[in-house]
C-alpha cells in the first residue's frame, strides 16, 4: 500500500506591493513636516548688526488736476497748459525721478486728458500715474 503523502506545495511568491501601507506612511510623514516647517523657519536666532537710522527720501511727487470746468491745476494752483510744460521741465531738471499723479474728472473728454499727458511726457516726466476711485459693487 501506498501511503498517502501530503503533497507539499512550494509557497507562491506574491510580487504585488501593498500600496495602502506605503500611502499611509507617506501622508503621515508629509503631515508631520507640514506641522514642523513653520517652527523650523522662525527658530534661527540671529543677532542683526546695528546701523545709524537715516530717513529714506521719497521721490518727488506732483499732483496735476483736470477739473470738471476744464481748468488745469498744478497742486492747488491754476495753471495754463503752456506754463505747465515749462514748470514740469524745470522740476525734471532738479529731480530726474519726478513722479506725476494726474487726477481727472470722469466727465472730461479723453482727448483733453491725453493732451495733458502729452504735455507731461514732453516735459521729460517718465513716471506718470492716473488717480482712480475703487468701484464698489459687483466685479
Amino acid at each position: 500500500m501506498r501511503r498517502f503523502r501530503a503533497k507539499r506545495r512550494k509557497p507562491e511568491l506574491n510580487a504585488q506591493i501593498n500600496v495602502t501601507n506605503l500611502v499611509d506612511v507617506a501622508l503621515t510623514i508629509l503631515i508631520v513636516f507640514m506641522l514642523i516647517a513653520p517652527f523650523i523657519a522662525h527658530s534661527i536666532p540671529v543677532a542683526l548688526p546695528k546701523a545709524e537710522e537715516k530717513a529714506i527720501s521719497e521721490p518727488a511727487r506732483i499732483t496735476i488736476t483736470l477739473a470738471p470746468n476744464k481748468e488745469l491745476y498744478l497742486g492747488e494752483i491754476a495753471i495754463t497748459p503752456e506754463a505747465l510744460g515749462a514748470k514740469l521741465a524745470g522740476y525734471v531738471l532738479e529731480n530726474p525721478g519726478l513722479s506725476v499723479n494726474v487726477q481727472s474728472d470722469a466727465r472730461i473728454p479723453v482727448q483733453e486728458l491725453v493732451d495733458v499727458l502729452d504735455i507731461i511726457r514732453q516735459a521729460g516726466v517718465t513716471r506718470i500715474g492716473l488717480a482712480t476711485e475703487v468701484k464698489v459693487g459687483r466685479p
